[in-house]
């Protein structure tokens, strides 16, 4: 679910939790803090930020809804 606190020094190059949150708002990161300070990164999000998986599509597929256009040839 979260990155591990090895990943999270391997991503930041920092072991300090305060040092690596701050480099993690730099950086544009979604982050959060826990109850002890220690920043929380989703798995998911870091994986799509490192181009490691395509986000998905939002929003409904309508296409075929309304049936066949006026000028498709049956």
């Amino acid at each position: 679910m979260f990155l591990t606190d090895d990943e999270l020094a391997t991503l930041t190059g920092l072991r300090q939790a305060k040092r690596q949150l701050d480099w993690l708002a730099k950086t544009g990161w979604k982050v959060e803090p826990d109850r002890f300070g220690r920043p929380r990164v989703l798995r998911a999000y870091a994986e799509q930020r490192m181009g490691m998986s395509q986000p998905k599509k939002k929003g409904p597929r309508l296409e075929g809804l309304n049936g066949p256009t006026a000028y498709q040839v049956a």
